[in-house]
C-alpha cells in the first residue's frame, strides 16, 4: 500500500498480485488491486475486487471499513449513488474515527442533494482531523449551499490562512464576504486573488459584484469586462455586465447583452433573469407591451411553491388569490393595478400584515361591494396571480398614475413638516449605493423655518421627531401629515408618491429603472413617471459613496432653502 500511496501503482500491483499467487484469497491483496483499479479509472473492476475481499472469512471489522471505503468510492465512480451511500455509511459505523469515510459519505450526500446530512458527515470529519483543510472546504461549500453563510465564512477563512498563496483559496474567501454582505473585505480579498492569478471568470465576476456593491462602477465594469471576455457564453457574467453598464448610462450596450444572454445562455436561469433585466429596461423607455411580458420571466428566479393555476385576466373566474412578492417598494409601487383587477373578479389579497391597512387607504376599492377584496381566506381561489403580474395579465398598455392612496380627515399641523428617510433594509446586498449615513443629511438638516420628522424604520438616535411607524398605514398617515418628503430608494419615496405627496427622491447615479423618466430638479420628467408628485434629486457621477453624495446634499439644501421661503 505503500507503493501505491506514493504513486508507484505498477509497482504496487505486481506486489499484490504476487500476493494472490500465494493465497489467491488474501483480502488485503484483494483491496490493493481494488485500489489500484480506481487509480486507473477502471471502478467496475474495483468494485468486484472489494466485494470479493469483503467476501473473505476472518475479515476484521477495521478491515471492513477500510475495504468498504473503497467499495463506496468505486460505486459512485461508476454513478450507483444510492449502493455507494449504504457502503459508505456501513464504512462510518466500522471505523468511526476514520475523517476519510465520512468525507466520501458526505460528498454522496452532496450529490444526492441531502445537505443537511452532508453538512453533519462533515462536522465529524473535520472534527477527526482538523488540520485537514480540504473537509473545511468542502463543508464551507455545503454550508453556503443551505444558506448559513457565516458559518461557511468561518471555514473559508481558516482555509485561505492555512493556504495564504492559493488563489483559489483567497478567491473564495472574498466571495464569503460578499455572500455575508461585507463587500469591503470581499473586493480586498479577492483582489488578492487576482494577484495570486491568474484570476478565472467566477473570481473576476465577484470581484466585479463585491465593487458595484461598494459603489465602484468604473472597477466594476473593468472585472466584469474581463470575466466576460475569459467566460463567453457565461449567462451570469453577462448579465452582471450589463447591469454595470446600464448604471453607467450605457443603456443600449446593456439591451444587447441582455437580448444576446436570454437568447443564447446556456444555464436556462441565467436566461430567464437577461429576459427580466431586458424587460425592465424597456419598461424604464415606457416599451410597456413587449416590457411587461418579459418582466414576468422574473417568476422563473423565484422560490415559490403554488398550486393554484395562474390566473390569465379572465371576467368573473371566481375568487382570484393576488400574492406579495419582492420588496416593499415594489408592493405599494403595484397596488395601483389593484382595483382594475377587482372590478374583474373578487380577489383574496395576501401582503404582509404591516401592509394591510393600505388597501383601506385606496378610493379605487371603496366602492367595490362589500367581501369583493379580502385579505383572510373566506372561500376557494380558483386561481392565483402576483401583485407584480397585474399590469402584464391585465394587459396595459399605459400608464395607471398616482395618486392611489389616501388618508382623508388627517388634520395636518402648523408650520412646516419635512419627512427624511435616508436608509433602505440592509439586507439589500447593493444597499450602499442608494442609502446615505445620517450625518450625510447635515446640509438638509440645517435649514430654518422646518420642522424634521423621521420616517426612518429602526431610527437609532437621530434627535428628530419620531412618529411611531408599526405598520405601512402608519407610515402613509406620517407621510400625509408632512409637507415634503425627502427619501432615498425605498418604500418610503413610494409610499409619499402614491400619496401624491411631495417627494424629493435622493437617487443613486444610473438608479432604478421606474426614476429613469421621473422629473428632475429644475425641469420636467423625461419620460414614464410613475409618480407625479416625485422629484429627483441624482448623484452626477460614478464614484464611492462618501464622494458623491455631499455634492447632492448641498443641491437639496439650497432647494430646500428655496422651497421654504415659497411656502411661506
Amino acid at each position: 500500500m505503500r507503493a501505491l500511496a506514493e504513486g508507484r501503482a505498477a509497482e504496487a500491483e505486481r506486489v499484490f498480485r504476487e500476493l494472490l499467487q500465494g493465497d489467491s484469497q488474501d483480502p488485503e491483496a484483494l483491496h490493493g488491486l481494488a485500489c489500484v483499479a480506481r487509480g486507473a479509472s477502471r471502478p467496475g473492476v474495483a468494485i468486484g475486487l472489494a466485494g470479493r475481499a469483503l467476501g473473505q472469512a476472518g475479515v476484521s471489522e477495521a478491515q471492513k471499513g477500510r475495504f468498504h471505503l473503497t467499495l463506496g468510492l468505486a460505486l459512485l465512480e461508476e454513478g450507483h449513488v444510492e449502493p455507494a451511500r449504504a457502503a459508505l455509511r456501513v464504512s462510518t459505523v466500522q471505523q468511526p474515527s476514520d475523517p476519510r469515510a465520512f468525507g466520501a459519505l458526505a460528498e454522496v450526500l452532496m450529490r444526492q442533494g441531502r445537505l443537511e446530512e452532508a453538512c453533519a458527515a462533515l462536522d465529524r470529519a473535520v472534527a477527526l482531523a482538523a488540520a485537514d483543510v480540504g473537509y473545511r472546504a468542502m463543508r464551507a461549500g455545503v454550508l453556503g449551499e443551505v444558506g448559513q453563510h457565516r458559518e461557511a465564512l468561518a471555514d473559508f477563512r481558516a482555509v485561505a490562512e492555512a493556504l495564504p498563496e492559493d488563489a483559489a483559496a483567497q478567491a473564495n474567501l472574498g466571495a464569503a464576504y460578499f455572500a455575508v454582505n461585507d463587500p469591503v473585505r470581499a473586493v480586498e480579498v479577492l483582489q488578492r486573488a487576482v494577484a495570486l492569478g491568474p484570476p478565472s471568470v467566477e473570481t473576476l465576476n465577484n470581484l466585479g459584484l463585491a465593487e458595484m456593491a461598494l459603489g465602484d462602477l468604473v472597477a466594476s465594469a473593468a472585472a466584469l469586462e474581463a470575466a466576460f471576455k475569459g467566460g463567453m457564453g457565461d449567462g451570469r457574467v453577462a448579465n452582471n455586465l450589463g447591469t454595470v453598464v446600464l448604471e453607467l448610462g450605457e443603456r443600449d450596450r446593456a439591451v444587447r447583452l441582455f437580448r444576446e444572454a436570454a437568447s443564447s445562455a446556456v444555464d436556462l436561469v441565467e436566461r430567464a433573469r437577461a429576459a427580466f433585466n431586458l424587460g425592465t429596461v424597456l419598461l424604464g423607455r415606457g416599451l410597456f407591451r413587449e416590457g411587461w411580458g418579459l418582466f414576468e420571466n422574473r417568476l422563473a428566479l423565484l422560490r415559490r411553491e403554488e398550486r393554484a393555476p395562474e390566473w390569465d385576466g379572465v371576467v368573473g373566474a371566481g375568487r382570484i388569490r393576488i400574492r406579495a412578492e419582492q420588496g416593499l417598494g415594489d408592493v405599494v409601487q403595484f397596488l395601483r393595478f389593484l382595483p382594475e383587477a377587482a372590478a374583474r373578479v373578487p380577489l383574496l389579497v395576501e401582503v404582509p400584515e404591516h401592509v394591510r391597512p393600505l388597501l383601506a387607504m385606496m378610493p379605487g376599492l371603496a366602492g367595490l361591494p362589500e367581501g369583493r377584496v379580502v385579505t383572510e381566506a373566506c372561500e376557494a381561489v380558483v386561481a392565483s396571480c402576483s401583485l407584480l403580474s397585474l399590469p402584464a395579465v391585465l394587459e396595459c398598455e399605459e400608464m395607471l398614475h398616482a395618486p392611489y392612496l389616501s388618508c382623508p380627515g388627517l388634520k395636518r399641523e402648523r408650520g412646516l413638516r419635512v419627512g427624511v428617510c435616508w436608509r433602505g433594509s440592509e439586507d439589500y446586498r447593493f444597499d450602499r449605493r442608494r442609502s446615505v449615513s445620517f450625518g450625510m443629511l447635515g446640509p438638509v438638516l440645517d435649514c430654518p423655518g422646518v420642522s424634521f420628522v423621521s420616517l426612518q424604520f429602526g431610527d437609532g438616535e437621530s434627535g428628530l421627531e419620531r412618529p411611531a411607524l408599526e405598520t405601512l398605514g402608519d407610515t402613509a398617515r406620517a407621510i400625509a401629515g408632512c409637507d415634503l418628503v425627502i427619501s432615498v430608494d425605498t418604500v418610503v419615496a413610494h409610499l409619499a408618491g402614491a400619496l401624491g405627496c411631495p417627494v424629493w427622491l435622493l437617487n443613486r447615479f444610473g438608479g432604478d429603472w421606474r426614476w429613469w423618466g421621473a422629473r428632475r430638479e429644475g425641469g420636467p420628467g423625461a419620460g414614464v413617471e410613475w409618480y407625479g408628485s416625485l422629484t429627483q434629486f441624482q448623484v452626477s457621477r460614478p464614484g464611492l459613496p462618501e464622494q458623491v453624495w455631499p455634492e447632492v446634499m448641498e443641491r437639496v439644501a439650497v432647494a430646500l432653502r428655496g422651497w421654504r421661503q415659497a411656502a411661506s
